[in-house]
């Protein structure tokens, strides 16, 4: 039987990258406009400039910055897309295997999951521990003891 191969440590890889992007560009953001604005405010009190060219490099500050923005929603974009499409193959594996008509409430923990899961016969499995073999294979129940030392 193949199995879809299941990946959902890379979404969590993306979505911290983006929150390191978003930081920096909002730092790049904020400061290029701070910087902007001091740099008015002496000029309009003094009638000269501190720099010619500081007004020119707060600027392009702030568009890198806004670049670090728009990078931050495609990485977030691309790890919600890649979380969905794990969920994704992870049902389809357990459906294709064990035969479930449901499987709701995903949730991750470590390199396990748990869900509840539906029978065909309409009994609800919750909080139920899925492991996956490397080939996406899930193993659900006395499954996962199988190939323990000392297992059945």
């Amino acid at each position: 039987m193949d199995f879809s191969r299941v990946d959902l440590w890379t979404p969590w890889i993306l979505y911290w990258t983006a929150a390191v992007a978003a930081v920096a560009g909002v730092a790049l953001v904020v400061a290029g406009a701070w910087r902007a604005h001091r740099h008015r405010r002496f000029a309009a009190s003094t009638g000269r400039n501190q720099d010619v060219r500081l007004l020119r490099d707060t600027r392009t500050q702030r568009r890198v910055g806004m670049g670090f923005l728009a990078v931050t929603g495609l990485l977030l974009g691309l790890g919600v897309w890649l979380h969905l499409s794990g969920l994704a193959a992870l049902r389809e594996n357990l459906v294709r295997k064990y035969g479930y008509t449901a499987v709701e409430g995903i949730r991750q923990s470590g390199s396990g999951f748990t869900a509840d899961l539906t029978t065909a016969d309409g009994t609800v499995l919750e909080d139920e521990l899925v492991l996956l073999e490397p080939t996406g294979e899930p193993l659900v129940g006395e499954d996962i003891f199988d190939d323990v030392p000392g297992g059945r």
